[in-house]
């Protein structure tokens, strides 16, 4: 259960100096059709969020598209565009790539009956053919002239969305723009039973019927829990039914290649497996950045890079996980505001770090909703920046209802003096490394001591530092 607010959280100890800043790490220059990129590179499939144009960047990885076939409903290379969850083929060598093709489909496309800002203008949520859409102000990217501001419901109104889904069946939009008048969705089959002849259901709980009568779905069999893509020739707004002249069965990413990585939000997460949208994975042999196995859940934001078998199953020797911000620390002052559904933090003493928590982003772990958080209880949090002093927090875990007294802090490293020994986190957290031994300085668990950490680090650098008893006493590399 989610609840209906906004929370904003103050931590104690974390001194701040300016606003939050989000951040980049993208790749190298681009490459010729043929993989010649003048180092060693390998076949590749790599999907996710497309980082930024100029061939496009996917997964930090830069393709160059100069000869790449546009595919599925891509129709053209000139349309990409900045927050489409794209596939690319081709090949790599390090942070350069040459894509030989770029494929596109969108989460969802028709039209809006609802739009709602039921928080101030963190996010606004939107009903496209019965789902769920999330768009989140300073995350989702647009296409055209809409924008977050000037996206309100219009007679006749119709959107395509490209976005992560979500376990729950709602879409975290990474890319909108209106559109014309065509029907489509891509989703999982919930149920078939009680419906008509000749219909199934959309998501669980179920928010839409689709009609497939005198349509033979391609490419494998309907069953529950089948992912399929529907293209439909009318919309029924009264029963939230598709009528189907199209549908499909979806796969994973399929294709054997020497490098396969997939972007996503993990869902049936059990024992070593887990699946990021179509794709299953076999973590067991994974090595896991920025974050630990421990911190995997359904609803978290990773990036699997690994092989696929002839079963296609794709075998990560990496996890990465994309919202890369943690803090593990006592909470001290909560102010929430249940009304305008925003929230003001306080600072007892000694400036903090503010979190905000918006139920449409926010997973919760071990709390029944944000109401359950309380001064001095200890959590963990991950998420991104926010504007100002802000981290918006995509997953609170409640650890212990009584304070532990320790800081933990991860992000991208926005400066550093090694003569006064202050790593700068995030544009705000200063780390004082001068009260930390030699041997707690470490490259993913390996000490490596203070002069070859100040050696290798560099500004956009993925860090994390530990504070005991109000002073630092470890950091370390989290990402290669």
């Amino acid at each position: 259960m989610k609840s209906k607010k906004i929370f904003k959280i103050i931590f104690a100890v974390l001194l701040l100096t300016a606003p939050l800043g989000l951040f980049y790490c993208g790749g190298g220059g681009g490459g010729g059709s043929d993989g010649g990129l003048g180092i060693t590179s390998v076949p590749v499939i790599s999907s996710g969020e497309v980082e930024a144009l100029g061939s496009v960047v996917v997964n930090g990885v830069r393709f160059n598209t100069d000869t790449a076939v546009a595919e599925d409903e891509l129709l053209n290379i000139n349309n990409l565009k900045k927050g489409m969850i794209v596939k690319v083929s081709g090949n790599k060598g390090g942070a350069a790539g040459a894509a030989t093709a770029v494929s596109f489909d969108d989460n969802v496309e028709g039209p809006v009956t609802q739009i709602v800002d039921p928080h101030n203008g963190l996010t606004k949520i939107l009903t496209v053919m019965g789902q769920k859409v999330i768009v989140e102000n300073g995350m989702t990217n647009f296409g055209g002239a809409m924008n977050f501001d000037n996206m309100t419901l219009t007679a006749g109104m119709t959107v395509e969305v490209s976005g992560l889904a979500r376990p729950d069946g709602s879409i975290l939009a990474t890319f909108i723009q209106e559109t014309a008048s065509e029907l489509e969705v891509t989703g999982k089959v919930s149920a078939t039973g009680f419906l008509p002849p000749n219909s199934f259901a959309i998501n669980d709980p179920p928010n839409m019927i689709v009609n497939f009568a005198g349509v033979t779905p391609r490419n494998g069999s309907m069953a529950i829990g089948a992912i399929v893509e529907v293209h439909g020739s009318a919309f029924d707004v009264a029963t939230n039914t598709l009528t189907a002249i199209d549908v499909e069965i979806k796969q994973g990413l399929g294709a054997v290649a020497a490098e396969v990585e997939v972007e996503g939000m993990i869902s049936n997460l059990t024992g070593s497996t887990f699946t990021i949208g179509l794709q299953a994975v076999d973590f067991s042999a994974a090595k896991f950045i920025a974050g630990i196995e421990a911190d995997l859940a359904n609803g978290v934001r990773v990036e699997a890079e690994g092989t696929m078998d002839a079963g296609g199953v794709l075998h990560a020797v990496k996890v990465k996980f994309r919202d890369s911000i943690r803090i593990e620390a006592d909470v001290e002052t909560i102010t929430v505001d249940d009304v305008a559904g925003t929230g003001t933090g306080t600072y007892s003493g000694l400036p903090g770090i503010t979190v905000m928590f918006e139920d449409n982003i926010t997973e919760l772990n071990a709390l029944a909703d944000l109401s359950g958080i309380v001064p001095g209880n200890n959590v963990k949090v991950r998420g991104h920046a926010g504007s100002g002093n802000t981290v918006i927090a995509t997953r609170l875990d409640l650890q212990d209802v009584g304070p532990s007294g320790e800081i933990l802090i991860q992000g991208t490293v926005t400066g550093f003096n090694q003569g006064t020994g202050v790593v700068t986190i995030m544009n705000t957290v200063e780390v004082d490394t001068t009260t930390i031994t030699d041997v707690n300085f470490e490259d993913e668990n390996n000490v490596i001591g203070r002069a070859a950490f100040f050696s290798r680090l560099a500004v956009g650098d993925i860090v994390k530092a530990r504070n005991r008893n109000n002073a630092w006493d470890k950091i370390e590399f989290e990402e290669d």
